[in-house]
């Protein structure tokens, strides 16, 4: 079983103030690696959750991304270094067609450019490369290729260029200076600065026009990475094609592309680990003969040492030639940065189903992660979950039915082996007798008491369509069903149906149901706004009438003092008082993104949110309670005394360990003293911190080590 514990060390925020630190947390994946950039003793890593800073020296982290900093979207798609050490960052744009842009970073002040600020033709952008003259040259995914000389923007794309397709995937300058251009279906240009060569499938010994990578050796000749028919070398006359059937490549769709200083290639593909070609021999390195953390490999950076750092889905890891050393990156244990619904149980541990990587559980300190090749889960594409008396954690899946987990045993239920009338589920929800009612996709609802199955669906009752999202149920046990065809009401015996022709409701599309204190109903729906029932009235709550920002609902919940908070899918969360509207979104609050799934509320009344493509968000107007972190200190071999301390801490080193870094954070990832020490276990003088639990960190030439610190 995979389990992942996290303590952030050292977390600098810069830049924004649009959120109170203490009101907001977020929980990222940057593990995911998309791009690398390396200037003397300092990594730069471009992940699915933003930017990561490494100081090689002190193994220190910074993370960076739109809620700190100027980035303007999580997802780097790549990184460049120009000659004054500035950083280069694109990134791709986001579901809002707004995110994303190109980035400059001096280390200490951000410049975003974005299509409403600068020449950029779009703001989804794949790639960045700087040429010997210090122009910036920029891929976009969908609007060509653009130079950007520091003043001026010049845009080239199929109209009005010779560039073949405007989705370019890799960039890279030869020894002449001119341009190689690899694009999505249009194969491989080369532009010299006033002409256009293309190279396709038609034209020359090209196998495939969709090219993925771009590398050229020290004889200039060029590399290419294919996206599905394999690694193709040429040298300006001849074409030679490597592929699974003539050669030890393990896989035709190629993801990375690197030649080191010998001239031997570093081939990176999405199932099979990385590949070193030296000419004539191949050798496969993968997570059955490394210590790579996973055999996607997203990106690959050799050193001016010759010394490879490989990025890939699950986190990084550097090869000396001799030994793999994986980095710990991660800011959270949270697996992908898209996430559909969180579940709170009785013991306040959080359940989290994110997209297509399984089921993740957080008790506060530690993470584990929960997936089809280390447990008996079935399927990692899961979409609701909810939590019984028992504390055993009921699971929906998008395709393999429901599933039954009790913190040992994992058990499915489907058409083939129960009463499952279909294997795609929305929503469950349990009765006060502990019964399992399941909205599914098309099958209607499935009610399971433990032993038996009852199907409701709209051929055998009055439910109005067999497509139900939600199903929510009141203090009387009746049961309120939010489905494609409007709201049904459920009471054991009755059904009544509302629509859009026979109530107050906007439209039928019923994606939600919250329940108040006075039994009101808050109806969320697709495109229609909120709408609350007392039974009688109905009160239509839209961006026309209300403050509410969006009228496309995704989730409500309600709080113990009876305020509703709305998810929505376009802008935010808004909360509710009865009287006035607050929306918090990316611009105006510590909101990761805009887009919201699902919301949850746990018992001190901090507010869990789902995003996409933002990771987990949380919010409390009071202020986030704080979880001290812990692990098991004898794995980390460091032992400090006194503990408590009121003056002075002593370090017991370990035999060798003559010289160290000394670092104490707080419990808020802060530095509050850093020193260095050679000799035997060192003294701090810690009279001047404010009593409270801090961290201790140790780095030597033993490896970096941790313990728990409380001050008196």
């Amino acid at each position: 079983m995979k389990k992942i514990l996290i303590l952030l060390l050292c977390s600098v925020l810069i830049g924004k103030t649009k959120a109170q630190i203490s009101e907001w947390k977020h929980y990222l994946d940057n593990t995911h690696v998309t791009a690398l950039a390396k200037n003397d003793n300092i990594l730069w890593i471009g992940s699915h959750g933003g930017l990561v800073k490494v100081d090689l020296n002190t193994g220190g982290l910074t993370f960076y991304n739109t809620l700190n900093s100027e980035i303007p979207y999580f997802g780097i798609t790549s990184l460049a270094l120009d000659a004054g050490g500035n950083l280069w960052i694109t990134t791709g744009m986001g579901i809002d067609n707004i995110s994303g842009g190109l980035t400059r970073f001096d280390g200490t002040n951000w410049e975003v450019f974005k299509t409403d600020n600068s020449g950029l033709p779009a703001n989804s952008l794949s790639k960045v490369v700087i040429d010997h003259e210090g122009n910036k040259w920029i891929g976009t995914q969908n609007a060509g290729l653009v130079k950007f000389d520091g003043l001026n923007w010049t845009t080239y794309n199929s109209a009005n260029s010779g560039l073949p397709n405007n989705s370019v995937k890799s960039l890279v300058i030869d020894s002449g200076g001119s341009l190689w251009i690899a694009t999505q279906n249009g194969g491989l240009s080369n532009f010299d600065g006033a002409n256009w060569t293309t190279y396709t499938t038609s034209n020359s010994g090209l196998p495939y026009n969709n090219i993925n990578k771009i590398a050229i050796d020290e004889n200039d000749t060029k590399w290419i990475g294919t996206a599905g028919q394999g690694l193709v070398e040429f040298d300006g006359s001849n074409w030679i094609i490597y592929n699974e059937l003539n050669s030890q490549l393990p896989d035709d769709y190629i993801t990375s592309l690197d030649i080191d200083e010998s001239g031997n290639k570093w081939i990176g593909t999405p199932s099979n680990g990385i590949t070193l070609f030296d000419g004539s021999a191949w050798i496969v390195y993968d997570t059955s003969n490394t210590l790579l953390p996973s055999n996607y490999i997203r990106t690959t950076l050799i050193d001016e040492n010759g010394q490879k750092w490989i990025g890939t889905s699950e986190g990084l890891i550097h090869f000396d030639n001799s030994l793999w050393t994986p980095y710990e990156i991660a800011s959270s244990g949270l697996p992908e940065n898209t996430v559909f619904m969180i579940n709170i149980d009785g013991n306040g541990t959080k359940w989290i189903v994110t997209s297509n990587t399984g089921l993740t559980k957080y008790d506060d300190e530690t993470w584990e992660v929960f997936n089809t090749s280390n447990s008996g889960i079935p399927t990692d594409d899961l979409v609701a979950i909810t939590t019984d008396g028992d504390n055993v954690k009921w699971i929906g899946t998008s395709e393999s039915g429901l599933i039954r987990f009790d913190d040992l045993n994992w058990t499915t239920y489907n058409s083939l082996n129960s009463g499952m009338p279909d294997y795609r589920i929305y929503n469950i929800t349990i009765d006060e007798n502990d019964t399992k009612w399941i909205a599914t996709a098309g099958g209607g609802i499935a009610v399971f008491d433990g032993l038996d199955w009852t199907i409701y669906n709209s051929q055998n009752s009055g439910l109005p369509s067999n497509t139900v999202f939600s199903i929510t149920i009141d203090e009387n046990g009746t049961k309120w069903i939010g489905t494609s065809d409007g709201l049904s009401i459920f009471d054991g015996t009755t059904w009544v149906n509302y629509n859009h022709l026979n109530s107050g409701l906007p439209q039928s599309y019923v994606t939600n149901v919250a329940i108040d204190e006075n039994n009101d109903k808050w109806i969320a729906t697709n495109n229609g706004g909120l709408v609350s029932f007392d039974g009688t009235n109905w009160v239509l709550y839209t961006q026309l009438n209300s403050g509410i920002p969006d009228d496309i609902i995704t989730s409500v919940v309600i709080d113990e003092m009876g305020t509703k908070w709305v998810a929505t899918w376009r802008a935010g969360i808004a909360k509710f008082d009865g009287v006035n509207w607050t929306t918090f979104n990316s611009l105006n609050s510590g909101l990761s993104h805009d887009y919201v799934a699902s919301m949850n509320i746990d018992s001190y009344g901090s507010k869990w949110i789902c995003t996409i493509t933002g990771g987990l968000s949380v919010f409390n107007e009071n202020g986030i309670p704080s979880a001290v972190p812990s692990y098991d200190i004898n794995r980390n071999h460091l032992k400090i005394f006194p503990n408590p301390v009121n003056d002075f801490l002593t370090i017991e080193l370990v035999p060798g360990e003559n010289k160290c870094s000394v670092e104490i954070t707080n419990i808020q990832g802060i530095v509050v003293k850093h020193q260095t020490f050679t000799g035997f276990d060192p003294q701090i003088d810690v009279r001047n911190l404010v009593p409270g639990v801090y961290i201790i960190r140790i780095q030597s030439q033993k490896g970096v080590r941790m313990a728990k610190m409380l001050k008196n």
